[in-house]
């Protein structure tokens, strides 16, 4: 199976995962709970999960982020608590920074959205910067979120395909 086809395997299951939170795929209350069941455990400190496909992110703070960036660079972050739990868009700033080895680089102010389980910023990265990413096969990103509390921050380097 070539790099390119498990690419693309990677992305349109990436794309479907967003797609059904943004969506509203499942019935969930505004603590991002599932509704109709009871709630699954929520995750310890350092073991959290991607749940849409991405990379997790630890923060500095009591934050950690889940970044996914699809093949058409469509960019998007997702917060959670201490506790696992999704942490809603109101009243955060996230800024996302991608770099590449070769020296391209871009910093994005993301857009908060949607509630519950969905809650998250997205804004897209250039048509250059996404071109970057996949012919380099490896970037850095870093997160940024401000909060009235204050900054937290945290970064990974990402190889595609693993």
């Amino acid at each position: 199976m070539s790099a390119s086809w498990k690419l693309r395997a990677r992305v349109a299951l990436s794309m479907a995962l967003v797609l059904c939170t943004v969506a509203g795929c499942g019935n969930y209350n505004s603590d991002g709970q599932e509704e109709g069941g009871s709630p699954a455990d929520a995750p310890a400190i350092g073991t959290l999960e991607p749940r849409h496909g991405g990379r997790i992110v630890e923060l500095t703070g009591s934050y950690d982020a889940e970044l996914v960036i699809m093949e058409g660079g469509m960019s998007f972050v997702y917060l959670y608590d201490d506790a696992g739990s999704p942490v809603p868009y109101e009243g955060k700033a996230v800024q996302l920074s991608v770099a590449t080895p070769d020296g391209k680089s871009q910093t994005l102010d993301l857009e908060g959205m949607g509630s519950g389980a969905g809650a998250h910023f997205m804004n897209p990265l250039s048509q250059e910067m996404t071109d970057g990413i996949l012919a380099a096969e490896t970037y850095r990103a870093e997160i940024r979120v401000t909060t009235p509390e204050g900054e937290q921050t945290g970064q990974l380097e990402i190889q595609i395909g693993e």
